[in-house]
């Protein structure tokens, strides 16, 4: 079964990702990428395994790069289908995917988004770098609401910026994602 925690991780999708209870996140007001990625079915359709869980993705609109991910989630003493909306979009040099929550989750219309690639029956996707944005948000790089702490500590990053200038700022300089835990998502074959 898919748990919310692996959802969240596979989401950051998703920040579809680095939403552990507790961590700081990076959302953004607007989806990330400039034009619709159009994945092929063979590409995105099927079963995926997630640490040892298995995650259904469904391609709903081919042209518009909007997929739906599938799992069940065990609720107390049942269980129940959970489901998340996603959009591909391209950047200049990157495909990015976006979803607006998860079942539970209200992120106030921001968008939970990642870095995602298709390479040999595996899905990839890197979360945002936390500490990058920061340091961007601190350096007037880029638009932003940020949240603090009692301590004044930034807990959480709402970016405001266009589309553009997003993309402009993420694929000018890699430190953007967290490239050493990235989801893995391994396709089943039957």
């Amino acid at each position: 079964m898919l748990s919310t925690k692996t959802m969240k991780r596979l989401l950051t999708i998703l920040s579809f990702i680095i939403l552990f209870s507790g961590c700081s996140t990076v959302v953004s007001k607007n989806p990330v990428g400039l034009k619709p990625f159009a994945p092929s079915k063979e590409q995105i359709e099927g079963i995926w395994l997630s640490d040892n869980e298995t995650i259904k993705i469904k391609l709903i609109n081919e042209s518009e790069g909007i997929i739906k991910f599938a799992w069940i989630e065990d609720k107390a003493s049942d269980f129940k289908l959970e489901t998340v909306t996603g959009k591909l979009l391209k950047g200049n040099k990157g495909v990015y995917i976006n979803a607006l929550g998860q079942p539970g989750d209200d992120f106030g219309g921001y968008y939970i988004w990642g870095k995602i690639q298709f390479k040999d029956h595996k899905i990839i996707i890197w979360p945002p770098s936390f500490e990058s944005f920061k340091l961007a948000f601190e350096n007037n790089k880029i638009k932003a609401i940020v949240e603090k702490n009692d301590n004044g500590k930034i807990t959480d990053i709402k970016l405001i910026d266009k589309p553009k200038g997003i993309i402009d700022l993420i694929e000018n300089n890699s430190s953007f994602f967290d490239w050493e835990n990235p989801i893995i998502l391994i396709k089943m074959s039957f």
